[in-house]
């Protein structure tokens, strides 16, 4: 299997979160931050946190291959009309990636 691109970017920005400084070197480090430390002050048990936060980071993660995508094929979604079409383009090509993620 080839590399997961996505989850390589992905570690960068959880390192980051994760050390000194990394919130400044690293603009989506602030994203883990707020889900990591606001949703638990919405739940009763850690429990309950972590499944509220764990479609998160799978979104997170799927925000990083829509990034992948949108950068190779920019020429080729520029050029299609509707929303519906960019999405569904953007969605199989997603599907394609490398991925050591179950989807």
């Amino acid at each position: 299997m080839t590399e997961d691109t996505a989850l390589s970017e992905l570690q960068k920005v959880v390192r980051a979160a994760d050390t000194s400084g990394g919130l400044e070197r690293e603009p989506l480090a602030w994203v883990l931050e707020v889900i990591a430390s606001g949703l638990p002050l919405l739940c009763k048990s850690d429990h309950e946190a972590l499944e509220k936060e764990f479609p998160m980071y799978d979104g997170f993660y799927a925000f990083m291959q829509r990034k992948i995508v949108l950068n190779k094929f920019a020429d080729e979604i520029k050029a299609m009309k509707s929303r519906g079409e960019r999405r569904e383009f953007i969605i199989k090509k997603i599907n394609e990636l490398p991925s050591k993620m179950k989807k």
